[in-house]
């Protein structure tokens, strides 16, 4: 017999992978993602403003990960692989948090 009275738990996690499958695109999934100050010396923040500038870039995050993606590029394939499993496990890991805070 089906409990009619299913646990706030099973019905949190229901409601996440519902809304996991109506997204197309992790793009958009982690969109609700915050922001995030980054530390950097004054010497790299200096490049990296001159990049925006000089780049037509719109802001500093739109530097970093076009300079990020070049570096990423340098690697193997597999290291690539490695680095771009470990990006989507911490980003579904803030998603989660995120989504726990609602």
């Amino acid at each position: 017999m089906e409990n009619k009275y299913d646990s706030l738990l099973n019905k949190k996690r229901n409601r996440t992978r519902n809304y996991e499958n109506t997204m197309l695109d992790t793009s958009e999934r982690y969109s609700i993602l915050p922001t995030h100050s980054l530390r950097v010396k004054g010497i790299i923040h200096s490049k990296a403003v001159a990049l925006k500038k000089i780049g037509l870039y719109d802001n500093l995050n739109d530097v970093l990960e076009a300079a990020l993606e070049k570096f990423i590029e340098e690697y193997s394939d597999s290291e690539k692989q490695e680095i771009r499993n470990q990006e989507k496990e911490e980003n579904e890991q803030k998603l989660r948090r995120v989504k726990n805070k609602k």
